[in-house]
């Protein structure tokens, strides 16, 4: 690869961070833009500590405890002691975080329908193949092949934690295998 295929790569990783990111935090409802992203990495993988949620959103893990706080306060997650390590806090998502998840993935998905309309039917289609499979690629590239399979979202019928599916695969929701883990 040279430097332009390596600016490519850049510019799409903007383009998708924008569409996304866009679409995702139209309606935060009093959340911070940090709390949702808790939320969208507990879709990914329910249960991880509060030191990896701090990873996974790029903030310290005192703010993490703090946002996790807020979140408790409003009945969106709930914390539990590790069975293995009594010092380490678990977060999973509630009902009420479940149901609060599924509002946002269909209002996200509606608001990024709105976003792509004006693109014919044709490119649409080509947009989310190619999505798709740079998404298997870099999961590859990150994890090893245990990590290519797409992780499931939390089905909005049923908002019990238990009838969410696992994310197959990966333990650590696609960590760079090299990051320092709890």
């Amino acid at each position: 690869m040279d430097e332009t295929d390596y600016e490519a790569l850049a510019e799409a990783y903007v383009c998708y961070e924008g569409l996304v990111e866009d679409a995702s935090l139209q309606d935060r409802r009093g959340l911070t833009k940090s709390q949702c992203a808790i939320i969208w990495a507990l879709a990914a993988m329910d249960g991880m500590s509060v030191g990896t949620l701090a990873k996974h959103v790029a903030v310290s893990k005192e703010q993490a405890t703090r946002m996790v706080n807020t979140l408790a306060e409003r009945g969106l997650v709930a914390r539990t002691r590790d069975q293995g390590n009594g010092r380490i806090v678990n977060v999973s998502l509630t009902n009420k975080g479940n149901d609060e998840l599924a509002r946002r993935i269909r209002e996200r998905n509606a608001s990024m329908g709105k976003m792509l309309a004006p693109l014919s039917e044709d490119d649409r289609r080509r947009l989310v193949e190619s999505a798709r499979t740079s998404a298997q690629i870099l999961k590859r590239a990150l994890c090893g092949p245990q990590c290519a399979a797409p992780i499931p979202a939390p089905r909005p019928e049923s908002s019990s934690p238990e009838s969410r599916p696992s994310p197959p695969g990966c333990p650590h929701s696609c960590v760079p295998p090299d990051a320092p883990r709890e």
